[in-house]
């Protein structure tokens, strides 16, 4: 019967390995690695959050509260800017103006990264009463955990992009807005280089979690020959 510390350190090897093995991929498999990256990271939530937590739930506080994104707690300037535009729901004037005043800055054929441009929390309950608790509100959408969780399930689920890979800007790990275009548009990237730092800092502060409140990582699992856990008695 193995101990808890041993435990931790099979389940964190084993995705340690499986990181490994995919930052090993050719170039041309960015797309599958982006993919693999997430599923690592959903593998890592897992024994942290009980099975009752809704899924975007349990990824989006496992990337704020255990892995410390903090750029994940940033709004959107471009989603929030267009949300104001379709959405009626969201009525209050300081804060289109406030946003619109953001969004005419932005400079065409720049390349912003989000903390140079992204509105915090902060800024929002200074300006707006409609920054509520509620977190599936309009606004909270755009928030930038939010987003995170939208594109793991494009990739997961449909093995689909959302954004284009700029290898010109490999060199960022963190997301940016790019403008190629002569149109009223900003495009949110997250390159590679971002989620490969996410996955990483991920199993540091898994193991680093797990060993701190002596969380067996295989409580969750059952092990046995049929696929419908209930039957594994």
């Amino acid at each position: 019967m193995n101990t808890i510390d041993e435990n931790i350190t099979m389940f964190i090897n084993y995705y340690d390995n499986k990181f490994t093995e995919v930052t090993q991929l050719e170039n041309k498999h960015s797309l599958f690695r982006k993919v693999i990256y997430y599923a690592i990271i959903d593998g890592l939530s897992k024994p942290i959050y009980s099975s009752e937590k809704k899924h975007r739930e349990r990824m989006t506080s496992f990337i704020k509260d255990i892995v410390g994104w903090q750029n994940g707690g940033l709004f959107s300037l471009p989603h929030l800017y267009a949300c104001l535009k379709m959405k009626n729901d969201i009525c209050d004037n300081k804060l289109r103006e406030y946003v619109d005043n953001k969004y005419s800055k932005l400079i065409a054929g720049n390349l912003y990264i989000i903390k140079q441009v992204d509105i915090c929390l902060t800024e929002l309950e200074n300006i707006t009463s409609q920054i509520e608790t509620d977190k599936t509100s309009t606004i909270y959408k755009t928030q930038h955990y939010n987003l995170f969780y939208n594109y793991r399930n494009a990739l997961v689920h449909e093995l689909h992009s959302l954004c284009a890979n700029f290898t010109n800007f490999s060199k960022y790990d963190e997301p940016y807005y790019i403008h190629f275009r002569n149109d009223d548009c900003w495009s949110l990237y997250y390159p590679e280089e971002f989620l490969s730092k996410i996955c990483k800092q991920s199993i540091e502060k898994t193991k680093e979690y797990l060993l701190k409140e002596n969380i067996d990582p295989f409580k969750d699992y059952t092990n046995g020959n049929y696929w419908i856990k209930e039957l594994n008695i």
